[in-house]
């Protein structure tokens, strides 16, 4: 397994009654192949964060004072827990579309 310094550009799009938001992070990482899964670690506020690419499901676990484990697969609908300091709450995740661009040299 080798492993890289890289970058990552995190877009995610939350909807709610009040309308759509878009938010964008360009941050440090570390890029990895391990077999057919790609992994791509980061830390933001606080909170370090791992990315897991494998057969089309990105799955993404922070952990520290915010934790969390969301699955994006392409059209499902999955609840999980959002864990704060001050308590936790449950959210639920709707993955519209999953767009992977990764390859041994990046993405």
């Amino acid at each position: 397994m080798q492993e890289y310094n890289a970058k990552i550009k995190i877009e995610n799009k939350q909807k709610s009654e009040d309308g759509d938001e878009v938010f964008t992070q360009n941050l440090p990482c570390r890029f990895m192949y391990k077999g057919k899964k790609a992994y791509i670690l980061y830390k933001a506020e606080g909170v370090t964060s791992k990315i897991r690419v494998e057969n089309g499901i990105v799955t993404v676990t922070r952990m520290g004072e915010f934790s969390n484990e969301m699955v994006y697969h392409e059209g499902d609908n999955k609840p999980f827990l959002y864990k704060m300091p001050y308590g936790e709450i449950e959210m639920e995740l709707v993955t519209e579309r999953v767009f992977i661009n990764l390859d041994e040299n990046g993405g």
